[in-house]
């Protein structure tokens, strides 16, 4: 990775954290994040792989070139260098070198990113656990709103005049008889 370890952390934080007071929002914000983490990922793996094919095709190239170098033996006769001497030479070339250390740092840049994806598994963990409390909370809230508007109601028709309500009821069913009675008047004219 060529970013700095502050800017790493800066890029990846926003996606791993998580705001309590807006859980909704953040599941939305959860998917989102995953796809692009896991094409994070996915780059990363890809590069790996590139810097491994990359890696056995400088070895097989110094490999080649090795074979055909020869030596000078100690009577001053030049000879081929053996299998093994020609091995040594391909680990201890310049391009393979490179190309290991440029595998080795993107084999990190992998293992970085597999582990901001497994954080992001325990965030989906987090946020289910969140989701399921604020529910619990929203629904004693609601039973408690509930049992309040109950016992509020309770308690005016306890305070209410039963004198009223039985006059108001009585006065009801008079206005009711005489207009039965009215519309009898009236259809018999």
């Amino acid at each position: 990775m060529t970013s700095t370890l502050d800017e790493i952390y800066k890029k990846v934080l926003p996606y791993l954290t998580i705001d309590v007071n807006s859980i909704s929002d953040e599941m939305v914000r959860h998917t989102a994040g995953y796809a692009y983490l896991a094409q994070e990922l996915a780059r990363a793996k890809g590069k790996a792989a590139d810097l491994k094919n990359n890696l056995e095709y400088k070895k097989a190239v110094a490999l080649i070139e090795s074979k055909g170098l020869t030596i000078t033996d100690g009577l001053g006769k030049e000879i081929a260098v053996t299998d093994s001497v020609a091995k040594a030479c391909v680990d201890a070339s310049e391009p393979v070198a490179e190309a290991k250390k440029a595998l080795v740092a993107a084999e990190r840049d992998l293992a970085f990113w597999q582990s901001v994806l497994d954080a992001m598994y325990q965030r989906s963990y987090m946020l289910t656990k969140l989701a399921d409390m604020q529910q619990h909370e929203l629904a004693l809230a609601g039973n408690e709103y509930n049992e309040g508007v109950r016992q509020s109601l309770k308690s005016e028709v306890a305070n209410q005049d039963t004198n009223r309500i039985t006059r108001d009821a009585y006065m009801a069913k008079r206005q009711s008889q005489l207009e039965t009675m009215r519309d009898a008047v009236r259809s018999s004219k």
